[in-house]
């Protein structure tokens, strides 16, 4: 009997992957700021999505946890990874609510940003609980 395909790529392994990909896209986007502005500025605003973007690419390289341990830290990568992208989504949700600029949401990138950190926020929650323990 083959197996069944969420046992080859259970939900936290796709959505790591499929986040991997826009996480990518966003640092290389992000890179020239990153090179360009002052380190004492731009490091702290987007060394946590650099880390966050690490995660997901090991997240991805990874079958299926078989230890607790490896479990628990799946999961502690998934919350880091909500609070990350959720504060980022919170931030410009605020921005845009005290300073009505609804212009700005016509834009691409800024609707890019917005569809991007909602839906990286909703997959990392939505990871952490269904992320699961190789019980075999």
């Amino acid at each position: 009997m083959p197996p069944n395909l969420d046992d080859r790529w259970p939900f936290g392994r796709g959505a790591a992957l499929i986040l991997s990909f826009g996480a990518c896209f966003w640092a290389l986007l992000c890179l020239p700021s990153m090179l360009t502005g002052q380190l004492s500025r731009t490091l702290p605003t987007l060394l946590p999505g650099y880390l966050v973007t690490g995660f997901y690419i090991w997240r991805a390289s990874k079958s299926t946890p078989k230890s607790t341990r490896a479990f628990n830290l799946y999961r502690i990568g998934w919350v880091i990874s909500a609070l990350v992208q959720g504060g980022w989504l919170a931030w410009f949700i605020i921005d845009v609510v005290r300073w009505p600029s609804f212009r700005e949401l016509a834009n691409p990138m800024t609707f890019l940003a917005y569809l991007w950190w909602g839906i990286s926020c909703i997959f990392s929650i939505a990871a952490i609980f269904f992320e699961k323990l190789d019980n075999r």
